[in-house]
């Protein structure tokens, strides 16, 4: 089946790409889809703090540098069918840990063999490259774009760095709409 990884960025950073990584998540998992939402924003991990897991606990980073298995670093939440996995300690070169593609394509299959779903969530595109080095595994991308704030510029940026990358922009969500 397609369309099971879905990757959320964003063009710059505070956009919401977290939350509405989140709630995209939990809605999947509502609908019986046993879901893993993994926090690859390395660099401003967003994912465990909104579930009160500790930034130090094991999480992508203790499965990239081999010290944890995939079954220790995911954390089941106290919503049916969804688990989580926190970024993991920080280290000093987080785009190193990314770019070593064998090693998170094997992190998402794993997670694909275990999930029905796995959704995304990674640091903002104009920022750092850290996310190019995930698009290639995903099925989606959706780009994150905060309304009446994100400059259309950014987000021009932002898909110009994706198309020039090899990658399509799957949808937009808009976020942060006004009532």
């Amino acid at each position: 089946e397609s369309r099971r990884v879905v990757l959320f960025t964003s063009a710059v950073p505070s956009e919401g790409k977290t939350f509405t990584a989140i709630n995209y998540a939990v809605t999947l998992a509502q609908q019986g889809k046993n879901t893993l939402l993994i926090d690859f924003d390395l660099r401003k991990p967003a994912v465990g703090p909104s579930f009160g897991v500790k930034t130090s606990s094991p999480g992508v980073t203790s499965y990239l540098l081999g010290e944890n298995e995939l079954e220790a670093v995911i954390t089941k939440s106290e919503t049916e069918n969804f688990s989580i996995m926190t970024a993991g300690p920080r280290v000093p070169n987080p785009s190193e840990q990314l770019a070593d593609s064998d090693l998170v394509k094997q992190l998402i299959e794993e997670g694909l063999k275990r999930f029905d779903r796995v959704v995304l969530d990674t640091a903002p595109i104009n920022a750092v490259s850290d996310t190019m080095y995930l698009v290639d595994s995903a099925d989606v991308i959706c780009l994150v774009v905060r309304s009446a704030k994100t400059p259309y510029r950014a987000v021009e940026r932002a898909i110009q760095v994706m198309d020039r990358g090899g990658s399509k922009i799957s949808g937009i969500v808009l976020n942060f709409l006004p009532i």
